[in-house]
C-alpha cells in the first residue's frame, strides 16, 4: 500500500495521532492502542491490525450464567450495543462492517473503548430485562472464565477442524472446514470424502466455510483436485520483503487425483465470518467457473491485503499483525468488491437454499 510512500490521508492522522499523545502526561496501553488504530482504520485492511495482550486479559464471570439462561447483553452504562459498535468503528479494522467483533465481556476491551468502573449491564431475554452493575472485581482470568463456563454448559466432544456428511437420499456431500489448515487431516479427510461420493455416486459436494477465519489458501487449491480440469487460474498477488518485491503467476496446472474425479455439482457455503483464505476457496471456486456459492458475502474484499506478519511490542504487550501480500481478483472481468453469493439468503438459511438449488438443478 505504501511502496510509494505514506499517503496524505495516512500522513495527516499520524501527525494527529501523535500530537493528541505529546499532550498527555499519562499514556496508558490503550491511550496508544486507540491512537494506532485510528491510523490503520483508515487503510481498509481487515490483517492489518493491533490486539490486546489477552493472557492478561480479565473476563466477566457473570456471562456464562446469563447466556445459559438465554440472556444477551444490550446495553453497558447507558449505551446499547449498537451505540457501542458505532462508536467502535473508527477504531476497528475491517473491510466490511460485519467483520467487527467486539467482546463486550473483555475488560481490556471495556477500557480500550472507553468505559471503566462500575459497569452497568442491561440483559435481555427478549421479555425480561435485568439489570445488574459490577466492578473490576467481577473479571477473572481466562482459566477461570473456563471452569465457569463448563459450570453451565455441557462440553460435547469437539470435532475436528474438517468433517463431512454424505446424505444419500439427496445426493449431497457435505465438507465442513471451520479453518483453513493445510495438514494431513485435511488431506486425508478429502480424500475420504471423495471416495465415498464415488463409491454412492454422489451428485452434488458442498463445501461449508461458514465462520471459517481463514489460515492456508492452500485448502482450496487441494480440494481442485478432485476437479475434472487440466489447469486453472489462482488469485495474483504483489509480496513486499521490505524494499523486495515479487509477482506471482496466476496459472497453475492442477495436479489432479485422476482416480477420484467428480465432475457433479459444486457449492460453496459463505457467511460475513468467512474469512480470507476462506474468501479465498469461494473465490477460486466461483471464478473458475467450477461451482456456485450459496450464503452471505464473505468478509473481506477480493482486491486487498494479506500474508500478515505477526510481532510484539514488549512495553506495551500489545500484539500486531501487518499484511506483506496484495491480492487481486482472479477474474478481473467481474467488478464487484466481495465474492457475492450466486444464491444469496441468511447464513442460516443456507441448507434450505442449498436444498432448493439442488432440487432445481435436477
Amino acid at each position: 500500500m505504501f511502496k510509494d510512500g505514506i499517503t496524505e490521508e495516512i500522513q495527516t492522522a499520524y501527525n494527529a495521532s501523535l500530537e493528541r499523545l505529546q499532550s498527555k502526561d499519562k499514556i496508558t496501553v490503550n491511550d496508544l492502542r486507540r491512537e494506532i488504530q485510528s491510523v490503520l482504520h483508515l487503510m481498509g485492511d481487515a490483517h492489518t491490525s493491533t490486539y490486546n495482550s489477552y493472557p492478561n486479559d480479565a473476563y466477566l464471570k457473570a456471562i456464562p450464567q446469563k447466556y445459559s439462561q438465554g440472556y444477551d447483553i444490550t446495553s453497558i452504562n447507558g449505551d446499547t450495543v449498537k451505540v457501542i459498535y458505532e462508536n467502535a468503528k473508527p477504531y476497528y479494522c475491517y473491510e466490511t462492517e460485519d467483520w467487527i467483533n467486539i467482546d463486550l465481556g473483555s475488560l481490556a476491551t471495556l477500557d480500550f473503548l472507553g468505559y471503566s468502573e462500575p459497569f452497568t449491564y442491561k440483559w435481555s431475554d427478549g421479555e425480561n430485562v435485568i439489570e445488574e452493575t459490577y466492578n473490576a472485581s467481577d473479571f477473572v482470568s481466562w482459566d477461570e472464565f473456563d471452569e465457569i463456563r463448563n459450570e453451565y454448559y455441557t462440553q460435547s466432544e469437539p470435532k475436528d477442524f474438517v468433517y463431512y456428511d454424505i446424505d444419500e437420499q439427496k445426493s449431497l456431500a457435505i465438507l465442513t472446514l471451520t479453518q483453513c489448515v493445510y495438514n494431513q487431516t485435511y488431506i486425508d479427510c478429502v480424500k475420504s470424502m471423495f471416495e465415498e461420493v464415488k463409491e454412492k455416486n454422489i451428485k452434488n459436494v458442498a463445501v461449508d466455510l461458514r465462520g471459517n477465519g481463514g489460515g492456508s489458501s492452500m485448502v482450496g487449491n487441494e480440494f481442485i483436485k478432485y476437479l475434472p480440469i487440466d489447469s486453472y487460474y489462482d488469485g495474483s498477488y504483489d509480496w513486499r520483503w521490505g524494499f523486495l518485491e515479487f509477482h506471482s503467476s496466476p496459472r497453475i496446472s492442477n495436479n489432479q487425483y485422476a482416480n477420484l474425479l467428480f465432475d457433479g455439482n459444486v457449492y460453496i457455503l459463505t457467511d460475513y465470518d468467512s474469512f480470507s483464505a476462506a474468501k479465498d476457496f469461494a473465490m477460486l471456486i466461483q471464478d473458475n467457473r467450477l461451482g456456485k456459492v450459496v450464503g452471505e458475502p464473505p468478509a473481506n474484499a477480493v482486491n486487498g491485503y494479506g500474508e500478515v506478519t505477526y510481532f510484539f511490542l514488549p512495553n506495551t504487550g500489545l500484539f500486531v499483525q501487518i499484511s506483506t501480500k496484495k491480492w487481486y481478483r482472479i477474474d478481473s472481468t467481474n467488478t464487484d468488491e466481495y465474492v457475492m453469493p450466486d444464491y444469496p439468503c441468511n447464513s442460516n438459511d443456507c441448507f434450505d437454499k442449498l436444498y432448493e438449488v439442488i432440487n432445481t438443478e435436477k
